[in-house]
């Protein structure tokens, strides 16, 4: 039995293909109409502002089960996201780790706030400090598309 060009297509979706993740909802099915595709925001251009603030305090709850997040991580994560001011080293490191993720939290929410902020920044952030599975985690809690505001 052939498979069916959707199948090929669901099947391209696999991120070891190289394909990026709006590539793939803009060549799939749902987006090849032009209109549709011209009305929609998808995939990692997605704003930050429409990431609920659920995800985000469940991204610090998976973090906290795993104790996967160091000092370092968050530094960097808040460089990729262009928090400024987001952590304080000499008030998280040698202290307890609730500091650390309340920290993290913080970064989060502030990335969330700016009006520059794009979903695929933050996948991007989490991927560059090891943090796969978070980043997996986001991309599966997300929307698929959100309709464009002209106003």
């Amino acid at each position: 039995m052939a498979e069916s060009p959707r199948d090929v297509s669901l099947r391209s979706a696999d991120a070891s293909d190289g394909l990026s993740y709006s590539a793939f909802l803009f060549k799939s099915l749902f987006l090849q109409n032009p209109h549709l595709a011209a009305v929609c925001i998808y995939g990692e251009k997605i704003p930050a502002s429409w990431v609920r603030y659920e995800i985000l305090l469940q991204v610090c709850t998976t973090i906290g089960k795993n104790d996967g997040i160091d000092f370092a991580q968050l530094r960097i994560l808040s460089d990729l996201l262009g928090v400024e001011e987001g952590v304080n080293e000499t008030l998280i490191k040698g202290h307890d780790y609730v500091l650390l993720l309340n920290a993290l939290l913080c970064v989060l929410l502030k990335w969330r706030a700016s009006k520059r902020g794009r979903v695929g920044e933050l996948v991007d952030a989490f991927r560059k400090i090891g943090q796969y599975s978070i980043a997996s985690q986001i991309i599966e809690q997300l929307p698929v598309f959100v309709l464009r505001d002209e106003s």
